[in-house]
This record gives C-alpha cells, structure tokens and sequence, in this order.
C-alpha cells in the first residue's frame, strides 16, 4: 500500500514521496510548473530521461495506469490476507475473489462445522433408539406434560380447568367475558371443551 499512497488511476500525485525526491534529483528544486510537475510524474514511472517520443508518451501512461491497477490489487489481497488471518472477512465480492474451495462463507462454515463435528457426533450416538418426547425433556416438564395429557385423555376436565392465574383466562375477562357464558358478541359460543 505504501508504494501507491496518494496514486489514482489516471496520475501520480505531487505529494508522494518518490516523486519529490525524484522532482529534486531532476530539477534541484520543487518550485515546478504545471508542465514539469506532469512531465516528471510521468517520466518518473518508466523512463529514466526527459527525451520522449510520443509513443513512448502513451506507453508511460498506458503502464502507469496498469502498474496503478495492479498495485490495488495487491493491497486489497494483502488486506484481504491480513483480515482472514485475524478471523475478520470483507464483505464484498470482486471477480478476482479467490472461490476454490467455496466463498469466505463457504470456508468459514465448514471450519465450524470442523469444530463441532466431535460433539455432534456424541449427541448422535447418545440419542439413538431414543423416540419418546421424555427423552428429550427435563423430568419436572415432563410430569406436567404427562399430566396435562392424562387429564385430557381420560376427562378430568374439571380437576385441571383454567384458573383466573391463567393468562387467557384473564384476557377473556378484561374483554366483557364470564365464566359459564359462551364466545362471541352475545355469548352464545360453546361453553364447554371441545371433544369432553
């Protein structure tokens, strides 16, 4: 990156500090006219003289601007490196990314699917043959479970009817609903459970 500070496409910059040294070697001075300034920016980045051709001219410019190009490049594959050794990731996609083996993405996915692969397999192995929702539920949330489950396959509606502490059951009740009444605008919706 230092080599291109300051550089654009199109020129160099008078501030870039090869170029003032090269404009003092020149010149012995950086009092320059427009002309000289240009004339050594060019001059300075291919030809070791002041006596061009004018194809030698377009050439100075045509290699100043790939040279320009190719520098960028460089730095931002260098800061690409830099970031992916740090775990950080540039989020752009230029054609020259490098895809083999996937996007960043791609690559950082597998390598944490590298990572987790041991207790994958653990919890695989731990959980076969295993089917039954108890296996996969604390015990104390399992018992409310198969309580609730036996209270509606066997009936008991009324031992484990909703309570006013019930969340539901107090929104009805801020909505003009009461107990005993149906749903709807004149309360003449079921009252009871379905399938009781």
């Amino acid at each position: 990156m230092q080599a291109i500070q300051g550089v654009m496409v199109t020129r160099l910059t008078r501030n870039n500090p090869v170029i003032i040294s090269y404009a003092h070697k020149v010149f012995g001075s950086l009092d320059l006219t427009e002309a000289q300034w240009k004339q050594c920016e060019e001059q300075m980045k291919v030809f070791g003289s002041l006596d061009l051709t004018e194809a030698q001219w377009k050439q100075c410019e045509e290699q100043m601007k790939m040279n320009v190009v190719y520098q960028l490049l460089q730095a931002k594959k260098q800061e690409s490196e830099r970031l992916e050794r740090q775990g950080k990731v540039r989020y752009e996609y230029d054609s020259d990314e490098d895809v083999e083996g996937g996007t960043w993405e791609h690559k950082r996915r597998a390598m944490e699917m590298q990572e987790t692969q041991a207790k994958a397999v653990e919890l695989t192995n731990s959980a076969e043959g295993k089917h039954h929702i108890g296996d996969f539920l604390p015990p104390d949330e399992l018992a409310r479970f198969m309580e609730k489950y036996r209270a509606i396959k066997e009936g008991h509606y009324q031992d484990h009817k909703l309570t006013e502490e019930n969340v539901g059951y107090r929104m009805l009740k801020s909505m003009g609903w009461t107990e005993g009444m149906g749903l709807g605008a004149e309360g003449k919706g079921i009252t009871t459970p379905v399938n009781q």
